[in-house]
């Protein structure tokens, strides 16, 4: 997935001739066809979603939308997509009908869900298959605004030739993926589409700013999903959502969000920094009580495959590669710390950015238990 934080650029300008554009555009499609090689005129974000495919595709009018109850209970299975649907209406639509533009949203697996705008844009999109069932994605249609923006998980404006299906060159489109603020993970993706003549650079803004003032909204709404579950136990020291968020924390100093290496399940857990705790359902989250007064202990376990116990009596086990064990065991005989150079050494490695990838891997697992500079464990660890 591309890095959020690259710039996003519109695909026109205000004062370009739209016209030119598109022939050049068309020009560039035509090489990549017959070269197989991306022009280097190409933008960035459009060359790297050209680059994870060949230039001929499907055409989405030959692939079978879901059927209406499918769609159905998409939509009532995709709870928090749909809670933001009504609020980008509301910021959106008004503005996109005004601009014979057409406002599409699907869900993570880019299934078209909701579709509102003008009938006359509406029946030629329909013409190309983008129609409610559909989906939408790079593999399936090729470079477009929704599957783009699902695949690199950032916002992307095309217009005309830069989609990679000749069958949507006559269409700009401006999409941008939505988060559940909760897990962080895209649930979907949202586009504003039209004729070429539409096009403009402010539609970009416009939509990333209506997909960021909705995402706010959704995470107000999660902090009093919070606040209730916080009820569902009122004598449990730690109360969490199901992503780990702390609904309540009597008596422990937690952070904001917890992390369980092994996921939250009925039973003993471990959690990075805080030690074991007995989890038990509440509500929609976990109620946990901790269980290791004694705090966390490291335990490397070289027999029968190396094994790294965490907390007392093992609460939690991680299977290591002969390199973490490795790894392990010269942190645990040098207590003060190790440098780089040091383990670059111990790993027989060549870099320190192996080096780096290698303790990246072990934090995964062990979280705040394993600190840098130098490279260090901040509880004892033993080795049997």
């Amino acid at each position: 997935m591309s890095s959020p934080t690259l710039p996003v650029t519109p695909a026109v300008r205000a004062l370009d001739d739209l016209r030119h554009k598109a022939a050049d555009l068309a020009r560039l499609h035509e090489q990549w066809q017959l070269s197989r090689r991306i022009p280097d005129a190409l933008r960035p974000e459009v060359a790297r979603a050209w680059a994870r495919h060949e230039p001929e595709h499907r055409a989405a009018r030959t692939i079978d939308p879901l059927a209406v109850d499918q769609v159905r209970e998409r939509r009532d299975a995709s709870v928090v997509l749909a809670a933001a649907v009504e609020p980008l209406r509301q910021l959106l639509l008004d503005t996109a009908v005004e601009s014979s533009n057409e406002m599409v949203v699907c869900d993570t697996d880019g299934v078209v869900l909701w579709m509102d705008g003008p009938r006359p844009v509406r029946t030629e999109s329909e013409r190309l298959g983008f129609v409610e069932g559909a989906r939408w994605t790079e593999d399936l249609v090729g470079v477009n605004a929704l599957g783009t923006a699902l695949a690199d998980g950032r916002a992307i404006q095309l217009f005309g030739a830069e989609h990679s299906n000749p069958d949507q060159h006559r269409w700009v489109c401006t999409g941008a993926p939505i988060r559940d603020p909760a897990s962080a993970a895209v649930i979907g993706a949202i586009t504003l589409s039209g004729p070429l003549a539409t096009a403009h650079p402010h539609t970009l803004s416009l939509v990333t700013s209506a997909v960021r003032a909705v995402e706010s909204e959704l995470t107000m709404g999660h902090r009093r999903s919070l606040r209730d579950l916080a009820e569902c136990d009122s004598a449990a020291p730690l109360v969490v959502d199901q992503y780990g968020w702390v609904a309540a924390a009597r008596g422990i100093h937690a952070p904001e969000r917890v992390w369980a290496p092994r996921g939250f399940a009925e039973g003993t857990i471990w959690l990075p920094s805080l030690g074991s705790f007995t989890c038990a359902p509440a509500g929609r989250g976990w109620a946990l009580r901790p269980v290791d007064a004694t705090g966390p202990r490291l335990r490397l376990v070289r027999t029968p495959r190396p094994t790294l116990e965490v907390g007392e009596g093992g609460a939690a086990r991680f299977g290591l590669t002969p390199k973490q064990a490795a790894l392990v065991e010269a942190l645990a005989g040098a207590p003060a710390g190790l440098d780089c150079a040091a383990l670059q050494q111990v790993l027989v490695v060549g870099s320190a950015v192996s080096v780096r990838a290698e303790v990246s891997r072990l934090r995964r697992l062990v979280g705040g238990l394993l600190e840098s500079r130098p490279y260090r464990f901040t509880v004892p660890c033993t080795i049997d």
